[in-house]
């Protein structure tokens, strides 16, 4: 693990604690314009291995007369003996950080990037105040989990204690997306990730035992007692259903579970006229593209809405699986409300649907609901060229930071079908209960823009989804930079 030379103790009652810390006591030397020399005032250990990497990472701040202060760090990896080029161990890169907080610093702006957190967050420095490690492994992954931690379910809250007695409080993170999806912050060229490691896997599994008999409120571990940091012999990197990858990957994205996947495709759309039942030819198929019957689907809807220029109307033709009769080796169906009077424009046609499949090593472990996608086609009403709404934000930058966008049930996903149903005269009239005052608007852009918001807001939304359940987005913390609209749009 990575060792810093320059230490302090830091104390909390009766406990002291080891933690890394830096200096500014030392000598600055100028040597051109703009340039410097700085001579540290501690002396390096006797057992330096001088033949091993080594960073050096130097931060600065400015004040302004505005009261602004603005920060930032550099950093120099390094062999002191020149023996051999640095081999960088940084696992997290400081671009995948920012795709969705968009300039990673701490300890009031100073100190910036993935390399500048890692001289410091090392197994030396502890939290006397809690006696949690701030070792940049285990105290990232335990932040991201943060709702999702063993430990704060059963109500122990994880904190850590900062300067002048700051307390953060990360029992209520809640990821924007899966926190086992560990590509998000690794990339999926990095080779270390995958490979199981006692305190990494800790981190997350807080309440797991490897010992007997299991501490109180512990879950012993689920092939018993193990040898801490033995963890890859039954998890190596790649390869088998228990790989760190693989159980990390998500159920109905693994295919040692014998899911082979579903995809929906619309065809064409045709009869778009005012007061008509349009006609839509659409195919279901596998992951390999063989055609499936419909009645293999246990939920299957079309959801027509225009006009593309700024959706104000939507209507849903049900149990479309119920309904459609073959075309081919695909299907067709008539929606079930016309195009209503006094439309113009452009419509959006759009899908929604899912089945449920057994899965597990046996097929019969359990059972997962696999979604089709939300494929959209356009029409013109009257004929002609059709008019696709203008990309304001893409599925892209919505991924970047929700890894696959989903919502109600998991299976709509897509951006461009979102605002079929969340258009400008869309609310949760049918959803809120009579007593919960007035109804809120759906309509995306305001929508989106407020949950983003959430803390921020004097009166956050709270929004009646499916079986009446209140969303309320006024503890959403952003991640980000709110003001920068370029993350989004």
């Amino acid at each position: 693990g990575i060792r810093g030379y320059i230490t302090r103790e830091a104390t909390a009652g009766d406990v002291v604690a080891t933690q890394l810390t830096s200096e500014s006591n030392g000598t600055l030397t100028p040597m051109a314009f703009g340039e410097y020399s700085y001579t540290f005032n501690f002396t390096l250990p006797d057992d330096v291995d001088r033949a091993m990497w080594h960073r050096v990472v130097i931060g600065a701040r400015r004040s302004f007369d505005d009261g602004s202060r603005a920060g930032v760090s550099a950093s120099v990896d390094f062999v002191p003996d020149g023996s051999a080029e640095p081999v960088v161990p940084d696992t997290a890169m400081t671009d995948r950080c920012n795709q969705c907080h968009q300039g990673v610093e701490g300890h009031g702006g100073r100190w910036t990037g993935v390399d500048a957190c890692l001289t410091c967050h090392t197994p030396q420095t502890t939290d006397p105040d809690t006696g949690n490690t701030v070792d940049f492994r285990v105290m990232l992954h335990r932040i991201h989990m943060g709702a999702g931690l063993p430990s704060v379910q059963a109500g122990t809250p994880y904190q850590i204690i900062g300067n002048r007695g700051s307390v953060h409080d990360f029992s209520e993170i809640h990821l924007p997306r899966p926190a086992s999806d560990c590509q998000a912050c690794h990339g999926e060229d990095v080779d270390e990730w995958p490979d199981a490691q006692y305190d990494a896997c800790t981190a997350c599994h807080d309440r797991t035992a490897f010992t007997a008999p299991s501490p109180a409120g512990f879950t012993p571990h689920t092939a018993g007692v193990r040898p801490l940091n033995s963890c890859a012999g039954c998890h190596p990197n790649a390869g088998t259903p228990t790989s760190a990858a693989q159980t990390h990957a998500g159920v109905l994205a693994d295919p040692f579970l014998g899911l082979v996947g579903l995809r929906f495709a619309i065809d064409q759309v045709t009869n778009v006229e005012v007061g008509q039942l349009p006609v839509v030819t659409f195919h279901v198929f596998d992951g390999d593209d063989h055609p499936l019957p419909v009645d293999r689907l246990d939920s299957l809807e079309i959801t027509m809405a225009g006009p593309t220029s700024g959706f104000a109307w939507a209507s849903s033709t049900r149990n479309v699986q119920q309904g459609a009769q073959p075309a081919g080796d695909g299907w067709r169906i008539q929606l079930a409300e016309p195009v209503p009077d006094g439309a113009t424009g452009s419509v959006a046609v759009g899908m929604a649907g899912y089945r449920y499949v057994p899965y597990g090593a046996a097929r019969a472990e359990s059972v997962g609901r696999e979604n089709g996608g939300n494929p959209v086609a356009y029409a013109a009403i009257g004929g002609g060229q059709a008019t696709p709404p203008a990309t304001e934000v893409t599925q892209a930058k919505c991924n970047a930071c929700h890894g696959e966008l989903e919502a109600h049930g998991g299976f709509r996903t897509q951006v461009v079908y979102c605002q079929t149903c969340h258009n400008a005269t869309g609310t949760d009239a049918a959803r809120r209960p009579p007593d919960a005052g007035e109804p809120a608007s759906i309509f995306f852009g305001p929508m989106v823009h407020r949950i983003h918001a959430g803390e921020h807001l004097e009166n956050p939304p709270v929004i009646y989804g499916f079986g009446g359940t209140p969303h309320d987005s006024g503890e959403v913390v952003y991640p980000g930079v709110l003001n920068n609209c370029a993350a989004c749009h």
